[in-house]
């Protein structure tokens, strides 16, 4: 799951860099790109169930995170 997750990540950092490289200079497209790139990651990660509880115990918060993604279905 991990794996896919990261294979929609790159499509997604190398599409948005280059169709942002043509109205932005290179460093403010790559920044973009990271960012979205990020929020691909973490969308996959949550629509193909890889996360799991524990995981998100460990983060700041955690416990109010989990029953949020719990109420929405998103983790096991």
């Amino acid at each position: 799951k991990p794996a896919f997750s990261a294979l929609f990540c790159s499509v997604a950092a190398y599409t948005a860099c280059y169709a942002m490289m043509r109205i932005l200079p290179v460093w403010l497209a790559a920044f973009f790109a990271v960012c979205i790139a990020c929020v691909v990651y973490l969308i996959s990660l949550l629509c193909l169930r890889g996360l799991y509880k524990e995981d998100i115990l460990m983060l700041p918060k955690g416990e109010k995170l989990v029953k949020t993604l719990e109420k929405y279905r998103l983790i096991m």
